[in-house]
């Protein structure tokens, strides 16, 4: 098997059954490709940001684009935990309660990771990388979509109350929450509820409540 052969097989792909193995990897990473955008951040400077030798970065995730869907999948299996949890933990609850439940989750959940909802916005709002770009939709955002709409339509059954599109609601209430938390340093500048990690939760998720209910 000839070296570029290797390479081919190995590019964007994480060795198999290997995880983030270091909150350090793991924070460098989001924080370096947030900052720098993937072009242009680099094994070296996040294995320097982590505090561990780039080889080993190199030899669990093959690669930039390999530890890079590590991290989608990481953060992707998180949310997606957490929402079943909810949803779970939500069973017995009238409807409005659970809108609420949810509605607080789905602002912690975005709100433990504010830059990795940076690189979010930035690979879909500005990357022409057809590749990272359909990562993110097979990885994250279509399969946390549509666990929400399925709780969202299992919570609104039997109402007859005329609704907006169930998806677009999807979309506009984790759109907000996710630009307002990932530009909340700025944001601390001209509100002060940014200021209060507690009270912009609450804030933002009765935002997202009245856009949901």
């Amino acid at each position: 098997m000839t070296a570029e052969s290797t390479a081919g097989r190995r590019r964007g792909r994480p060795k198999k059954g290997k995880e983030l193995q270091t909150d350090q990897i793991f924070e460098a990473a989001v924080a370096c490709f947030a900052e720098f955008g993937f072009d242009k951040c680099s094994l070296r400077a996040i294995a320097d940001r982590a505090g561990v030798d780039v080889a080993l970065i190199s030899y669990h995730y093959g690669s930039k684009l390999g530890l890079w869907t590590a991290v989608v999948d990481a953060v992707a299996d998180d949310a997606l935990r957490q929402l079943k949890s909810c949803r779970e933990a939500s069973m017995d609850f009238p409807p409005q309660v659970k809108i609420h439940r949810l509605c607080i989750d789905l602002v912690s959940i975005i709100n433990r990771r504010p830059l990795f909802s940076q690189l979010f916005i930035s690979e879909i709002m500005t990357s022409s990388d057809t590749e990272r770009r359909k990562i993110i939709e097979d990885k994250i955002a279509r399969p946390v979509h549509d666990v929400l709409l399925r709780y969202i339509l299992e919570i609104r059954e039997g109402s007859e109350e005329r609704k907006a599109d169930a998806s677009l609601e999807i979309v506009a209430a984790t759109s907000l929450i996710s630009s307002i938390i990932s530009s909340r340093d700025f944001l601390k500048r001209i509100i002060q509820v940014a200021e209060d990690d507690d009270r912009l939760i609450d804030e933002l998720a009765l935002i997202a409540q009245r856009i949901l209910i």
